[in-house]
C-alpha cells in the first residue's frame, strides 16, 4: 500500500548552515546582504562573511567548544545575525532568548538550556535586562549559581561587545549536518515551554523552501521587521538570505510601522514580512500615501488570520500580488 506522505519535489541540501552561507558569499559578494538603518549598517555578503569569520573567533575566544550553547537576547540588531552565523560556523548552539521575558522566565530558560554565554542589550524602551538578568541570576552578575551555567555576559553596542570582539577569525569547523545549531522555545501556553532542538539541515532546507515559495534570487531584498528571536526572522529572513542570496532588511529594533515603510522605499525592498496586525499598522498609518512601494511583488503573512479585506489592501496597495500565508511551528 503506498503511503500518501510524500516529501519535497525539490533536492533537500545536506549542508551545514555556514558552508551553505560560505557558498553564497563567494557567488554574490558584491550584493547588499545585511541592511539595518537604525544601526547605519549595510553590508554586502563579503563583508558579513569577514563579520562572521570575527565573531565566530571571539566566541571560541571565550572558551566556548563545539556543542556549547549560548544565549542571544535582545531586539533587531545586526549583531543578532553575526552571532547567528557564527554560532554555525563554531559549531556552537545559539538559544534564542525572548526579549519579553521577565525574572522568573529568563531563570528557566538559562536553567533548562544550559547555555554558557548571554549577549544582551542592557536596557532599552522595555525594560533595563541588566536587572532582571541580576534578578534571574538570584542576584550575581556573572550567573555562579549552581543550577545555572552563564559564565559570560557580552552587553551588545558597550565596550563588553568591543572587547569580545577583538578576537582572530575562525575558520570553518567540521561537523554533520544533522548537527542541533538552534534551540528556540515554545510559548508554553499548555504547561512550561519546551525547547525545540533544530538542526543546521532542518534550518537549511526551510530557508531553501521558503526562499523556492518565494521565487527568491540575489536580487531580492526581504524587509524582517518581525522579531528576530522567532523562527520568523531567524529562519524565514536569515536563511532565505542564506541560500538565495536575498538581502535582509531589519528595519527598527521592535516594530516600527512608519520605519518599515521607510526602509521598504530607501532599499527597494521587493518581498516583506508580518503579521496581520503590523500589515494593518503599516497600511492605516497617516504617512502610508508619502511612500513608494512599486518595488514590493511578494512577501509572508503569518501568525494569525488574515481578514480577506486586509489582504486585498495588502495587494493593491501595497503591490504585492504574490503575497503567501503561512504558518508554522517552532
Amino acid at each position: 500500500m503506498l503511503s500518501y506522505v510524500r516529501g519535497p519535489d525539490s533536492p533537500i541540501i545536506e549542508e551545514r548552515i555556514d558552508v551553505v552561507f560560505t557558498g553564497t558569499a563567494s557567488r554574490f559578494p558584491d550584493r547588499l546582504a545585511l541592511m539595518v538603518p537604525h544601526q547605519q549598517v549595510e553590508l554586502t555578503f563579503a563583508s558579513l562573511l569577514k563579520q562572521v569569520e570575527v565573531t565566530a573567533g571571539a566566541l571560541l575566544q571565550l572558551g566556548l567548544a563545539p556543542g556549547d550553547r549560548f544565549g542571544v537576547w535582545a531586539t533587531n540588531c545586526a549583531e543578532w545575525v553575526y552571532l547567528q552565523l557564527a554560532a554555525a560556523r563554531a559549531g556552537l548552539v545559539l538559544v534564542n532568548v525572548n526579549p519579553a521575558y521577565r525574572a522568573h522566565e529568563l531563570a528557566y530558560v538559562l536553567k533548562k538550556s544550559g547555555m554558557k554565554a548571554l549577549f544582551l542589550h542592557e536596557r532599552d524602551r522595555r525594560g533595563d535586562y541588566s536587572a532582571i538578568l541580576d534578578e534571574a541570576l538570584g542576584g550575581t552578575a556573572t550567573g555562579e549559581r549552581g543550577d545555572v551555567a552563564v559564565r559570560h555576559v557580552i552587553f551588545i553596542g558597550t565596550s563588553s561587545w568591543d572587547t569580545f570582539i577583538s578576537a582572530p577569525p575562525a575558520g570553518p569547523t567540521t561537523g554533520s549536518c544533522h548537527e542541533v545549531a538552534n534551540i528556540q522555545y515554545t510559548s508554553g501556553t499548555t504547561g512550561s515551554p519546551k525547547g525545540v532542538l533544530l538542526t543546521h539541515r532542518n534550518l537549511v532546507n526551510n530557508g531553501l523552501f521558503i526562499g523556492q515559495i518565494l521565487k527568491l534570487t540575489d536580487a531580492d531584498r526581504i524587509a524582517v521587521p518581525v522579531p528576530m528571536y522567532h523562527c520568523f526572522a531567524c529562519v524565514g529572513g536569515t536563511m532565505a538570505m542564506v541560500t538565495s542570496g536575498a538581502g535582509m532588511i531589519l528595519p527598527a529594533p521592535t516594530f516600527d510601522p512608519l520605519a518599515t515603510l521607510q526602509a521598504v522605499e530607501r532599499y527597494r525592498a521587493t518581498t516583506i514580512y508580518g503579521v496581520p496586525t503590523m500589515f494593518i499598522a503599516e497600511l492605516d498609518h497617516p504617512d502610508f500615501a508619502r511612500y513608494d512601494y512599486s518595488s514590493l511583488r511578494t512577501g509572508l503573512m503569518a501568525g494569525a488570520p488574515c481578514p480577506i479585506e486586509i489582504m486585498k489592501r495588502v495587494v493593491n496597495e501595497m503591490h504585492c500580488p504574490q503575497m503567501s500565508i503561512v504558518d508554522g511551528q517552532t
